[in-house]
C-alpha cells in the first residue's frame, strides 16, 4: 500500500574508530596474515568477554583500513560465520561492539553486503520468540530489544549503501510488539526499527501491518493507537515539500478507521489526548490539500468529511477556522476564547461531528461567558445521539449561568423552540435523569420541560400528544421521580420545582394510568387542590379510566405511602366514599376482634391501626374524612391501652405514628372521656416501673405530654392530672438500663415540652420549684439530644425573670455558653432555626438587658451573630426583628452598639447565594407559584431593611447622634489605609451605607447638629476617589447642610469648599444643587445667581474635559430655569447650546442628559426614606438583588409614616415639597437613567473581529510526539545566544523564552542551577525545555568558548556601545552568529571586546543611555530572524 520510495535519505560515513590505535597499526605496517592470524584465534573462542569483541573490533577496522588503502576488498567468509555466531551472545553490556563489528565485518565485502546481510537479518528475525507470553517477560522482552537493534543495525549499514533487501514471506506480529509491558521496546521499535523497515526492506511492508493492527485495536486502546500514529505520522501523512508536492500520497486519509480515531481523541477529557488527535488532523487535511483530489469519507449514511479540490480555497479556510477555534477553547482567558467563537458561523458545512468536538470542549470551559456562547451556539445545530444532550444538561447543570435573567431567558427560549424537533423532545426529556441536578439548575429544567417559558410559548395538545407518543409511561413516571427525589433544602424552590412537574403531570395525564399516579403522587410535597387546573386534568384523563374502584381502593389502603393519593381520589370522586367506608370498617372490625381477644397478637394488625392514624393526622382538616374516623376512634384509643398494658415490645419506627398530634387532637367526648384517664393512669405507671421497655415508656411519655395539653380533659379530670412537683420527680427517677440513644432523646424530648407547658400554663407557683427545674435542665443538657434544645430555651425563657438574682445555682452566663456551643453544632440540621430564635429571644430578655454586668456577655453574642451574617443570615434577621420590638433608651444603652453594626452590615454576597436569593424573589413574585412568603432564604435587603425601620423609631437626638459617631469611627477604621477602593468591595458598601443612614438621620431630625457629619463628609469627599453612588450622597450632604444653616451662595461659599480641597466638579455640582432649592424655594437672589453663572461659565474652557461638560451644562440648565433674569449670560449660553447641540452624539453629553441628578434631582424634594433607601442604590455599579417590589413597597410605606422629631421650618417646606410615593414609585420608569455613571460596556468580544491565534502550525508541534517528548527540537538556525555575563533571573528567563520562540539554536548561561529557580522559570514559561542549554561560566572559560567558536566559523557579535559599533538596522547578520551579551550595568568588560568581530548597538532617541538587557537581547534576536530564518 505504502511507497518505498522516501524523500529522506542516508549519507554514507565511515564508523567511528578509536583513531589513535588505527594510526599505531597502520605505523607498524603489520603484515595481513599477521593481523588474521591473530583475528582467527580470538573468533574460534566459543565465548567472548567484552574485551575480546572490543580486540575483534580493532583488527576489523585494521583490516577495513587496509582495504580502503589498496582499494580492494577481501573475502569475509570466516568473519561473517563470527557474526552468526556472537549474535546469540548478545547482552546489554556487549551490544555495541556486536553491532560496531557486524557493520566493519560485512563492510569488508561489499559485493556480498546485501545477500549476507539479507541471510543474517533473517537468522536473527527467526531466532526471535515475539509471543505474547515471552513479550511480557521482563528479561525475554530486553533480550527482543537487543535483537532489534541488532537489526536495526544491519538496516542501517544497507541504507547507508543505497541498497535494500528482500522479506517477500517474513510475518512480524506487530500486535504482539505494541501491546507489550516493555516501553523500551516499545519505543526502539517505533522510532528506529520502523523507519529502517520502510527504507531498507522491499517485499514486507511494515506500515500496513501496523494500521491492520490500529483498525482492529482502535475501539479498545483508542489513545494508545493515537500515540502511535502521531509517532509514525512522518509515514502515514506525509508532509509536502516545498512544492506541495507529495513522496507518496497517503492512503489513511481515505479510511473511515483513520476520522474515528481522531474524533475520539478529540473528543477526551484528557489535553494531552486532544493534543495529538489535533496534530493528526491538522497533518491530515495538509495532505488532502496536497493531493488534490475528491475524497469523501463516509460511514453508514453519515459523510464524515469531504474534500473538494474545485473549493479547496474554501474548504482550507473553513478547516484553518476550526483549528483556530480548538486551540482557542484549549485556552483559559476568555480574552482569547471569546472572539474567536464567531468561528462557528463559519463552520456551517463542516459536518455535526466535528462541531461537537468543539461543543465537547466549549461546553465544559472553565470560564462561563465561553460556556454560555457554546450553549446558545449549540442549540442553533441539529442534535444526533442522547451522548450530545447531556453534554449540554450539564452546561446548563451551573448555578451561574443563571445570573443574569436575559441570558438565561434566550437559552430556555431556545430550548423551548426545539420542542418542534421530535427528536430532541424525545432525547432532552431521555437525557435529563443522567445529570446530577443542583437545585437552581434543577428549578430551571423544571421549568423548561413543563413549557413555562418567560415567552409563553405554548404548543397545541395535538402537538403536546404527538411527541409524547414517543414517550412511555413508565419514562415519564421515571423522570417526574427522579426529579421529584432531588435534595433541596430551600423550601420555597422545592416547591417551585415540586409545582412544575405538577404542570408536567398535568401535560402527560393522556399517557399516564392511575398506577403510574400512585408511584409519584405521594413525592409531591404540594396540595394539589391549590391549583385547581391540574386536578380538571387528572380526573379526566387517570381517575376516569378506572374500572374496578374496590380493588383500586384497597390496594391504596395497604400501604401508608399511599395516603395521599387516596384522599385525592376521593375528594376528586366523593361517590366512591361509600367503598371506603366499608374498606375503612372492615379494618376497625378487625382492630376490635384483637382488643376483644384476650391472647391473641396485639401486633398481628398494628399496620392498620398505623394506616388509620396517618389518615386522620392527615384529614384534620378534611370534615369529609375526619367525620368518619372520629366516631371509631374510641378502637384506636383502645388498641393503644391494648398495647401498653400488653408485654409486646415496640421499635421507635412503630411508636412514631403515635408521636405526633394525634392523642391531642382527639376529641375527648363521653365515650373517650375514660379510655383517656385509663390511658393516662398506666403511662404513669409505666413510667414509674423501672423494668418497662424504652420504647412504651417514650409513648407514655408522650401521651401524658399529650394530655396535658388537652385542654377540655384536662379542665374535666384535674384531680387525676400529677403537679409539676410530681412530673419533675417522675422524670428524674426515670432509669432504663436499655442504652438506645434515639429512643432516649426522645423520651427527653417529650419530657421538656411537657414541662414547658405545664410551666407556661401557671397554675403552680414556679419560685419554689426553680431548684428542680435547673437541676432537671442541668441532667437535660447532659444526657439528651439536640431535639431538647429549644425546650430548654423556651423552659428558661419562662423562668428567667423569675430566677434572675434568685437562684444561685443558675448561672446566666455559663448556660448561654453551653447553648451556644450546642446550637453551632446545629448548623445543618433543621433545628437550628428555631433554636438560635430562641436563644435571641434570651438575650433580648428584659430581665437581662436590665442588668449591667450581662451587657459585655450580650455585645459579645449579637457581635458573633453579626459576623456570621455572610454565611448564615437567619440569625441576624431574628436579632434586628427582636432590635425592633425594643425601645433603645437610655436604659438599654448598649444595645446602640449593636444597631450600629447592624447598620453596617454590608456583605458582599457570594456569587451563588446572590443567584439564589433573586430566584427566591422572582418565585414569590410570580403568581403561577402561588407561593407568597418564604421564611427559608432570608435576603440581606430584610436584614438592612429591619435595621433601618429600627433606626427610623429613635426619638432621642442624643442617640442618633451617638449612632452617627460610631459609624464615623467605623468608616474611618475601614478607610484607615486606603488609597481606592472598588466598585461592589465591602468598603464601597460601607460607605455608601453609612452616608443612606446620614441623609436618614437628617431627615428625621431636621438637620439638627450636623456639623459634625458635614465636616467629615467635607473631608472624606476629597480624601481619595469615590464611586458615583457615595460621591452623589457626600455631595448631597454638604448641600443640604448648606441650605438649612441658609448660607449665602458667594465667594466664602466655595472657598470653604476649595480650602476643603473638595474635587472641582463636586464644587460645582453642589453650588448648581444649592441655589437650584433656593430658587425653587423663592429665597435666591440675583447675586447668587450671578456668582453662580459666573463660576460654572468661568469653567467652560478647563482643562479636564469632564469639569468642562459639568460646567457648560449645568450652566445652560440654570440659564433655561431663570431665562428672564439672565440676559447678560445669553449670548453665552447660546454659543454652548449650539456647541453641545453639535456634539449630540457624544456618549459623554448622552449621559449627562440622562443622568438624573443634573436633571431632575432636588435636595429637598427627594429626600425621602424609598429614594434614598431604594432608588438611590441603583445609581451604582454594585450588582444589586433583585427586590420583592411588595415587601419593598410595605417597608417604604411604613417609613414614610413615620413622624419626624420637630416641627422645624425645614419639616415644613419638606412636607410641602417632598415628592408623595406614587411619583417615587414611577421614578425609575421616567427617561432619566439611575446607572449611567459607569463606563459604557465594551462591545462584546466576538464582534471586535480580531481574534486571537494562539495554536502553532503542526511543522512546529515537535512535543506532541508522545515517544520523543524529551528530545530538543532542531534549531533552524545557527545563532548562539551567551547571557554568562547577566545575573539576574527575570533576565535570563525572559531571553530564554525569546530565544525558544525565534529558534536560537543555543543558549548559554553562567550556571545551569538557574534553570530550577522559580524566577527564572516565571519568565521563561518551560522554554528551557525546548532549547539546548549550555553553562559557561565567566571569565577565563567564557574566553576560551569564544575562541573556540570563531574557530569553528562563527562571527562573534556584541551588543554593545563602541566608538566603531555598527547600528543594528544597517548590520547584516552572519548566518553563524554568536550574540554576546553585556552586564546589566557594567556591559561586556574591556578585556573581551578585542575578542569580538563586530559590535553592534541599537539606535536611541530618548535621555535614558540604555535598554534593559532582556529587551536588547529580543530586539537582536528578532532582527538577525528577520534577516535569515523568516
Amino acid at each position: 500500500m505504502f511507497s518505498n520510495k522516501l524523500t529522506n535519505s542516508y549519507k554514507q560515513s565511515p564508523d567511528a574508530t578509536d583513531m589513535d590505535v588505527l594510526s599505531f597499526l597502520d605505523l607498524l605496517d603489520l603484515d595481513e596474515e599477521i593481523v588474521d592470524a591473530r583475528l582467527h584465534i580470538l573468533m574460534k573462542k566459543q565465548s567472548h568477554t567484552n574485551k575480546h569483541l572490543a580486540n575483534v573490533l580493532q583488527l576489523l577496522n585494521y583490516k577495513n583500513l587496509i582495504n580502503t588503502q589498496e582499494n580492494s576488498e577481501c573475502s569475509n567468509s570466516e568473519e561473517y560465520a563470527f557474526v552468526a555466531k556472537i549474535i546469540n551472545q548478545i547482552q546489554n553490556d556487549n551490544i555495541d561492539n556486536i553491532c560496531k563489528i557486524i557493520r566493519v565485518a560485512l563492510n569488508l565485502n561489499t559485493k556480498t553486503l546485501v545477500s549476507k546481510s539479507e541471510h543474517l537479518l533473517q537468522q536473527i528475525l527467526s531466532m526471535m520468540d515475539l509471543s505474547p507470553e515471552k513479550l511480557n517477560e521482563e528479561s525475554a522482552s530486553n533480550q527482543a530489544l537487543l535483537t532489534f537493534q541488532l537489526c536495526d543495525n544491519i538496516l542501517d549499514l544497507i541504507i547507508s549503501h543505497g541498497e535494500t533487501i528482500c522479506l517477500p514471506f517474513y510475518e512480524l506480529p506487530v500486535e504482539n510488539i505494541l501491546f507489550c509491558n516493555n516501553d523500551k521496546l516499545k519505543v526502539n521499535f517505533l522510532t528506529n526499527t520502523v523507519p529502517k523497515f520502510l527504507q531498507g526492506v522491499w517485499g514486507f511492508n511494515i506500515l500496513d501491518a501496523i494500521w491492520t493492527c490500529l483498525k482492529n485495536s482502535a475501539q479498545q486502546y483508542n489513545e494508545f493507537v493515537l500515540n502511535i500514529l502521531s509517532c509514525l505520522s512522518d509515514y502515514y501523512l506525509p508532509a509536502p515539500d516545498d512544492r506541495g508536492i507529495l513522496a507518496y500520497e497517503s492512503q489513511v486519509v481515505r479510511q473511515v478507521e483513520f476520522w474515528s480515531i481522531i474524533l475520539f481523541g478529540l473528543m477526551s477529557l484528557n489535553p494531552t489526548v486532544r493534543k495529538i488527535s489535533l496534530y493528526l488532523n491538522k497533518r491530515a487535511i495538509d495532505c488532502l490539500k496536497a493531493m488534490k483530489k475528491n475524497i469523501v469519507v463516509q460511514f453508514e449514511n453519515d459523510i464524515i468529511l469531504h474534500w473538494d479540490p474545485v473549493k479547496e480555497f474554501d474548504c482550507k479556510n473553513m478547516w484553518e477556522n476550526y483549528f483556530t477555534l480548538f486551540d482557542s477553547l484549549e485556552e483559559k482567558q476568555s480574552n482569547i476564547v471569546l472572539p474567536s467563537l464567531q468561528l462557528f458561523q463559519s463552520l456551517g458545512n463542516i459536518g455535526a461531528v466535528w462541531l461537537n468536538c468543539l461543543f465537547h470542549i466549549g461546553l465544559k470551559h472553565d470560564n462561563i461567558q465561553v460556556r454560555v456562547k457554546c450553549i446558545h451556539y449549540k442549540l442553533d445545530t441539529p442534535f444526533s445521539n442522547q451522548s450530545e444532550v447531556v453534554v449540554l444538561l450539564e452546561a446548563l447543570n451551573d448555578i451561574n449561568i443563571y445570573e443574569n435573567p436575559t441570558e438565561y431567558g434566550m437559552i430556555k427560549e431556545k430550548i423551548a423552540n426545539l420542542y418542534h424537533d421530535l427528536k430532541f423532545f424525545i432525547l432532552f426529556y431521555q437525557s435529563i435523569p443522567f445529570v446530577n441536578w443542583s437545585p437552581v439548575p434543577l428549578y430551571h429544567v423544571s421549568n423548561i420541560i413543563t413549557l413555562i417559558c418567560p415567552t409563553n410559548i405554548i404548543k397545541t395538545s395535538q402537538e403536546i400528544d404527538s411527541a409524547l407518543c414517543n414517550l412511555s409511561g413508565e419514562e415519564i413516571v421515571q423522570l417526574i421521580r427522579y426529579l421529584l427525589n432531588i435534595p433541596c433544602n430551600i423550601v420555597t424552590l422545592r416547591k417551585a420545582i415540586h409545582v412544575n412537574m405538577a404542570y408536567f403531570l398535568k401535560i402527560c395525564c393522556s399517557k399516564l394510568k392511575w398506577n403510574h399516579l400512585l408511584g409519584v403522587f405521594s413525592l409531591f410535597q404540594i396540595d394539589f387542590f391549590e391549583y385547581k387546573f391540574i386536578i380538571e386534568f387528572v380526573k379526566q384523563h387517570i381517575l376516569s379510566r378506572i374500572d374496578n374502584k374496590t380493588f383500586f381502593l384497597e390496594s391504596l389502603m395497604k400501604s401508608v405511602s399511599d395516603i395521599d393519593f387516596m384522599i385525592f381520589y376521593l375528594e376528586c370522586e366523593s361517590d366512591d366514599l361509600l367503598i371506603f367506608d366499608e374498606l375503612l370498617h372492615k379494618k376497625l372490625k378487625n382492630i376490635q376482634d384483637v382488643i376483644n381477644r384476650q391472647y391473641s397478637n396485639k401486633r398481628e394488625f398494628l399496620d392498620d391501626v398505623i394506616f388509620i392514624i396517618h389518615l386522620y393526622n392527615r384529614t384534620l382538616n378534611k370534615e369529609l374524612f375526619r367525620a368518619r374516623i372520629e366516631r371509631d376512634q374510641k378502637f384506636i384509643l383502645s388498641y393503644i391501652f391494648t398495647l401498653l398494658s400488653c408485654e409486646t415490645t415496640l421499635t421507635i419506627e412503630e411508636i412514631t405514628p403515635f408521636l405526633n398530634e394525634y392523642l391531642s387532637s382527639v376529641k375527648t367526648d363521653s365515650d373517650n372521656k375514660d379510655i383517656f384517664v385509663q390511658l393516662y393512669i398506666i403511662s404513669i405507671m409505666l413510667i414509674k416501673d423501672r423494668n418497662t421497655d424504652l420504647a412504651k415508656a417514650v409513648l407514655c411519655m408522650h401521651i401524658i405530654n399529650k394530655l396535658h395539653k388537652n385542654f377540655s380533659l384536662k379542665s374535666e379530670s384535674r384531680q387525676l392530672m400529677i403537679s409539676l412537683y410530681d412530673i419533675l420527680n417522675l422524670i428524674m427517677s426515670f432509669e432504663n438500663t436499655q442504652n438506645i440513644g434515639r429512643l432516649t432523646n426522645v423520651f427527653y424530648e417529650n419530657s421538656c415540652e411537657l414541662l414547658y407547658y405545664m410551666i407556661k400554663s401557671n397554675d403552680e407557683d414556679i419560685v419554689k420549684h426553680t431548684k428542680d427545674i435547673i437541676v432537671y435542665i442541668e441532667k437535660v443538657i447532659e444526657c439528651g439530644g439536640y431535639g431538647c434544645l429549644i425546650w430548654l430555651l423556651r423552659i428558661i425563657n419562662l423562668i428567667l425573670p423569675t430566677i434572675m438574682g434568685k437562684e444561685e445555682n443558675f448561672n446566666v452566663m455559663v448556660f448561654l455558653n453551653r447553648m451556644w456551643k450546642e446550637i453551632e453544632e446545629l448548623k445543618s440540621n433543621n433545628q437550628y432555626s428555631p433554636c438560635i430564635e430562641e436563644f435571641i429571644n434570651l438575650l433580648m430578655q428584659d430581665s437581662l438587658l436590665n442588668q449591667p454586668m450581662y451587657n459585655n456577655i450580650i455585645i459579645l453574642y449579637c457581635n458573633k451573630i453579626i459576623e456570621y451574617g455572610p454565611t448564615k443570615n437567619f440569625p441576624l434577621f431574628c436579632l434586628i426583628k427582636k432590635l425592633n420590638t425594643k425601645e433603645i433608651i437610655y436604659k438599654y444603652g448598649h444595645l446602640i452598639y449593636v444597631l450600629t453594626e447592624i447598620l453596617l452590615y454590608t456583605p458582599v454576597p457570594r456569587k451563588d447565594q446572590r443567584i439564589v436569593e433573586n430566584l427566591v424573589v422572582e418565585i414569590l413574585q410570580d403568581p403561577t407559584y402561588e407561593i407568597y412568603q418564604s421564611h427559608d432564604v432570608i435576603t440581606n435587603l430584610q436584614i438592612q431593611c429591619s435595621a433601618v425601620m429600627t433606626l427610623s423609631k429613635i426619638d432621642y437626638l442624643e442617640i442618633l447622634s451617638t449612632i452617627t459617631s460610631l459609624i464615623i469611627k467605623k468608616i474611618d477604621e475601614i478607610f484607615k489605609n486606603t488609597q481606592r477602593y472598588h466598585a461592589g468591595s465591602k468598603p464601597h458598601r460601607a460607605v455608601f451605607m453609612a452616608l443612606q443612614h446620614f441623609l436618614a438621620v437628617f431627615l428625621k431630625t431636621g438637620g439638627e447638629d450636623t456639623r459634625v457629619i458635614k465636616n467629615w463628609c467635607l473631608d472624606f469627599l476629597s480624601k481619595l476617589p469615590h464611586q458615583p453612588n457615595v460621591r452623589i450622597c457626600l455631595e448631597w450632604y454638604i448641600a443640604l447642610c448648606c441650605y438649612v444653616q441658609k448660607t449665602k451662595v458667594n465667594k466664602e461659599f466655595l472657598q470653604e469648599l476649595i480650602d476643603k480641597n473638595v474635587p472641582l466638579t463636586s464644587q460645582l455640582v453642589i453650588l448648581y444643587w444649592v441655589f437650584k432649592r433656593k430658587f425653587l424655594n423663592g429665597t435666591s437672589t440675583k447675586p447668587e445667581y450671578n456668582f453662580v453663572m459666573d463660576t460654572l461659565l468661568s469653567n467652560t474652557m478647563g482643562q479636564m474635559f469632564n469639569i468642562r461638560l459639568h460646567a457648560q451644562y449645568m450652566s445652560t440648565k440654570l440659564h433655561t430655569m431663570n431665562e428672564s433674569n439672565s440676559k447678560k449670560y445669553a449670548y453665552t449660553i447660546d454659543i454652548i447650546n449650539r456647541t453641545l447641540d453639535e456634539n449630540s452624539n457624544d456618549k459623554n453629553l448622552i449621559k449627562m442628559k440622562n443622568d438624573y441628578f443634573i436633571n431632575q434631582f432636588d435636595i429637598m424634594a427627594d429626600l425621602t426614606f424609598p429614594f434614598i433607601y431604594n432608588y438611590l442604590p441603583k445609581y451604582t455599579d454594585i450588582k444589586q438583588e433583585i427586590v420583592n417590589i411588595n415587601y419593598i413597597n410595605d417597608i417604604m410605606k411604613s417609613l414614610n409614616e413615620i413622624d419626624v422629631m420637630t416641627d422645624s421650618t425645614f419639616h415644613k417646606e419638606w412636607k410641602s415639597c417632598h415628592r408623595p410615593d406614587e411619583q417615587d414609585a414611577h421614578l425609575l420608569c421616567s427617561k432619566y437613567s439611575f446607572n449611567n455613571t459607569s463606563e459604557a460596556e465594551p462591545a462584546e468580544p466576538e464582534l471586535t473581529g480580531t481574534i486571537q491565534k494562539k495554536y502553532i502550525p503542526w511543522k512546529n508541534m515537535s512535543d506532541v510526539n508522545v515517544y520523543e517528548i524529551k528530545k530538543k527540537r532542531e534549531s533552524p538556525s545557527d545563532l548562539i545566544v551567551i547571557a554568562s555575563l547577566i545575573d539576574k533571573l527575570p533576565n535570563l528567563g525572559g531571553m530564554a523564552r525569546t530565544s525558544e520562540v525565534f529558534g536560537v539554536k543555543t543558549y548559554v548561561v553562567d550556571s545551569l542551577r538557574h534553570l530550577q529557580d522559580k524566577q527564572f522559570q516565571n519568565l521563561s514559561v518551560s522554554a528551557e525545555r525546548w532549547i539546548d542549554v549550555e553553562e559557561v561560566r565567566p571569565g577565563i572559560a567564557l574566553k576560551q568558548y569564544l575562541m573556540r567558536k570563531r574557530s569553528e566559523g562563527y562571527a562573534v557579535v556584541a551588543a554593545e556601545q563602541t566608538s566603531n559599533s555598527f547600528q543594528l538596522q544597517t548590520f547584516k547578520f552572519p548566518k553563524k552568529t554568536l550574540l554576546l551579551l553585556g552586564h546589566e550595568k557594567e556591559g561586556i568588560p574591556c578585556d573581551l571586546l578585542p575578542l569580538m568581530d563586530y559590535c553592534v548597538e541599537i539606535p536611541q532617541q530618548g535621555v535614558i543611555r540604555s535598554l534593559n538587557v532582556h529587551v536588547t537581547a529580543a530586539i537582536f534576536v528578532w532582527e538577525y530572524a528577520r534577516q535569515n530564518i523568516l
